[in-house]
């Protein structure tokens, strides 16, 4: 996930959340009853955050979304407690409900909570490449990061070597012999870690 799908799922959720807000000011009642529609559209929400983030991300963003009302939530008019102790905000000092350690704050916004809960991604570090291989020996004519261009290779590579005997097939994307279908030049795909 890059920050354009992490800010374009949220500003979904935001917006369908608001319709359902609306409706509600005007008597249709999505929220409970009959036409409750609110658990399962959470549900989807909920269930595609677990899809890419850990426990710990989800439930930052969930903060985001829910405590801190997408960023919107002013903190300095609430009565802060630093160890039982109330903590007076500066006057004119903006507050923020997160902050590290030092004071900075965090997920305060769609682009800091990203930079905060990207750590948390599962997979984040998962790379697709495509190798071109030469079945005969599994000798291989090189690596690219797009099937595009894997594809591309593979026919140069085909016509060049068989020419007289082979043909690209589409459907199976590998350089085959016509007469016997079986593959000559193939690409596989490759996930690094």
């Amino acid at each position: 996930m890059k920050y354009k799908d992490f800010l374009e799922l949220l500003m979904r959720h935001k917006k369908i959340r608001e319709i359902i807000n609306n409706l509600y000011d005007v008597g249709v009642d999505l929220i409970e009853g009959k036409y409750e529609l609110t658990t399962d559209i959470e549900g989807m929400f909920q269930q595609q955050l677990d899809m890419y983030f850990t426990v710990e991300g989800v439930d930052w963003i969930n903060w985001f979304i829910y405590e801190n009302e997408y960023g919107q939530k002013d903190w300095s008019k609430l009565k802060m407690l630093k160890q039982n102790q109330p903590v007076n905000h500066e006057k004119n000092k903006v507050a923020y409900g997160a902050t590290y350690e030092n004071g900075k704050p965090i997920c305060y916004s769609f682009e800091s909570t990203w930079e905060y809960v990207k750590q948390y991604l599962k997979n984040k570090e998962r790379k697709i490449i495509y190798g071109v291989f030469l079945k005969k020996d599994e000798s291989y004519f090189g690596y690219f990061n797009s099937e595009k261009d894997a594809i591309d290779e593979l026919k140069i590579q085909g016509k060049r070597l068989f020419s007289k005997i082979g043909v690209f097939d589409e459907k199976r994307k590998c350089f085959i012999n016509e007469k016997t279908e079986q593959y000559l030049i193939t690409i596989h795909e490759i996930v690094l870690r």
